[in-house]
């Protein structure tokens, strides 16, 4: 039905492309501000005298990437939002001097096109925010690899890649399509042709987000791709005007799986996910767009750490590498105090359904996420059922993340080849093994197997959330089900329910952590993290004793995982049999009585 595809459209008054600056920054940068924002657009002013001194990174492929991108976005990023905010002609100098080396580049890498995308984001808003302050011939220069290195490949090459689902579509259509807005007036057809496309591409990938808003390829993956995207839909908004655009529900509910995948400690960083402890440009934007500002907890958080000078920009490229942009979808409601509450519960379904509960939104209360899905999927990992734990301040059970890519590709390793063989699964970080679920006779989970979300329950003193793995281990169980539940901020549960097939099963259930394991006895066993404590204990089966698995790979090739260890129990359990998985973890312990009579022995 139409109503299900609800849409949102932007609709402006003219029909014709607009001379402005992209994003229309020259407006936006002078807009009044608050002191917060007056202070960010000082520290904009440092970073950007940093870069003047530094040299322009030179051509350099590692396996199948181009480095340096991500400097290359932040560096003329920041010196074309402070040259216009300052009109200082040194910034554009050395913004010249970095779009003359990208511009001499023998090619942009055509063969890994992400790396083609962002050199034309990069040479566009470098070319747009300093065009006043540029020689005509750099700007002649600079348009002309924009379209040979760029635009035209995108159009010559083969690039099914455009019509992804994931990640590929958003970056690569958009990239091209604002890079096509910089140089309008050079190839007005061609660039048309590669904005429209984008247009209509890019609604492919928003159909990922139905029915709440979750993005299959994980919470980074998710920065990533909507970084591009958004910066489309508002350059596009602005420099075309009585045009639409269509704008999926879904797609802008997505803010809200990012904020509640995200806990006191961190994201959930399940797949190929890293942590995203920065400012999100993507993110931003979409709580502008929607004017839900309470959806601003955790990253209010850090922008007033960064005004407050107790975080800094990161000068590498690689996690600030779009701050600029974010400056430019920031406003001052957005820094405020809000006195909306936030809910402690939140469940998305989809191809990848994740849940959430917490005891509140504090640096030290409570929270849990669990995931469902399959690990057929872009980016995916074998980690059906995992699970990650924050309390007290710290992350007890964790997640080991992303593997980086060129190791595993430089040894061999056919990571892009899915499927229930691929090398992917020679990978110990990719493998169940690493994860917070269960290994059955030291087989992967099934590849085309689904981790289904069958309950959830957000009562305040009963939260919890059941995912049927049985899909993920039909070759070896009957049935698998696990029930992940917060009743209260003193503990957590973790209830499974196994039915065994015809033979016997060696099963093993275990979680990694960074803490600090001691063993107490067969059925407890204690977390330290500096000077924060929990206990674990195993409430059932009865024939089991906690051990310490290692974390560590075997293959030579894999890095290693510093300070991670698994904790768990593995046990022999018999043809058809029913078992009854019970694990408690204690977060209040110590007690005080506890703790003072340890002390006192």
């Amino acid at each position: 039905m139409r109503t299900f595809f609800l849409v949102f459209l932007l609709i402006f008054s003219f029909s014709t492309i607009q001379a402005q600056t992209l994003f229309d920054i020259d407006k936006i940068i002078h807009e009044p501000k608050s002191e917060a924002r007056i202070t960010l657009d000082r520290l904009m002013v440092e970073q950007a005298d940093l870069i003047l001194e530094m040299e322009p990174p030179v051509h350099t492929v590692k396996g199948r990437r181009l480095r340096y991108l991500s400097n290359y976005v932040q560096m003329l990023s920041y010196l074309g939002y402070v040259y216009q905010l300052t009109e200082d002609k040194k910034y554009a100098h050395k913004a010249e001097e970095l779009l003359l080396v990208l511009a001499d580049y023998p090619d942009w890498n055509e063969s890994h096109f992400l790396d083609v995308s962002m050199m034309t984001l990069a040479s566009a808003v470098g070319l747009d925010w300093t065009r006043k302050g540029l020689k005509k011939s750099t700007i002649k220069k600079v348009q002309q690899a924009i379209i040979a290195k760029g635009l035209r490949k995108s159009v010559d090459m083969e690039c099914g890649f455009l019509t992804n689902t994931n990640n590929w579509n958003q970056v690569n259509n958009a990239g091209m399509a604002i890079g096509a807005m910089a140089v309008w007036d050079q190839v007005p057809d061609l660039a048309d042709s590669i904005i429209q496309r984008a247009n209509q591409y890019l609604t492919i990938p928003q159909m990922l987000f139905f029915p709440d808003g979750v993005y299959p390829e994980g919470p980074s993956y998710w920065d990533y791709g909507n970084a591009f995207h958004t910066m489309f839909l508002d350059a596009y908004s602005k420099k075309f005007k009585g045009k639409s655009l269509e704008i999926y529900t879904p797609y802008l509910k997505s803010k809200d799986y990012i904020l509640h995948m995200t806990g006191p400690q961190g994201v959930f960083n399940y797949f190929d996910n890293k942590a995203m402890d920065y400012v999100s440009a993507p993110f931003l934007w979409m709580c502008r767009y929607s004017r839900d500002y309470a959806a601003m907890h955790y990253q209010k958080k850090m922008l007033w750490e960064i005004i407050d000078g107790e975080r800094s920009i990161d000068p590498s490229g690689r996690h600030d590498r779009f701050f600029a942009f974010a400056l430019l979808f920031l406003n001052d409601e957005m820094l405020e105090d809000s006195s909306e509450q936030l809910p402690l519960n939140w469940a998305g379904m989809g191809i990848n359904p994740v849940s959430a509960h917490r005891s509140g939104w504090g640096d030290h209360d409570v929270f849990i996420a669990i995931k469902g899905g399959t690990p057929n999927q872009s980016h995916s990992h074998m980690d059906i059922g995992t699970f990650v734990l924050d309390a007290k301040g710290k992350r007890w059970v964790d997640d080991l993340g992303r593997h980086e890519y060129h190791p595993l590709e430089a040894a061999g390793l056919k990571i892009w080849d899915h499927g229930p063989d691929s090398d992917r699964w020679k990978v110990f970080r990719l493998r169940n093994h690493a994860h917070a679920t269960y290994v059955i006779d030291d087989q992967p989970q099934d590849y085309y197997g689904m981790g289904r979300i069958i309950e959830v329950n957000q009562e305040p003193d009963n939260q919890s959330t059941m995912v049927d793995l049985t899909e993920s281990y039909h070759q070896s169980v009957k049935q698998l089900i696990r029930k992940l539940s917060l009743p209260s901020r003193e503990e957590v549960f973790v209830e499974d329910i196994l039915v065994n097939n015809g033979e016997k099963s060696t099963v093993r259930w275990a979680f990694p952590t960074k803490s600090k394991v001691r063993i107490v006895d067969a059925k407890t066993a204690t977390l330290t993290q500096a000077n924060e404590q929990i206990k674990v204990e195993i409430l059932s089966p009865v024939n089991v004793s906690f051990s310490e698995f290692s974390a560590q790979p075997i293959l030579d090739f894999e890095s290693p995982n510093p300070g991670f260890r698994m904790l768990g129990f593995e046990w022999e359990v018999k043809p058809n049999q029913k078992e009854i998985v019970k694990v408690r973890f204690d977060l209040q312990y110590p007690d005080t009585n506890e703790y003072l009579n340890t002390i006192k022995k």
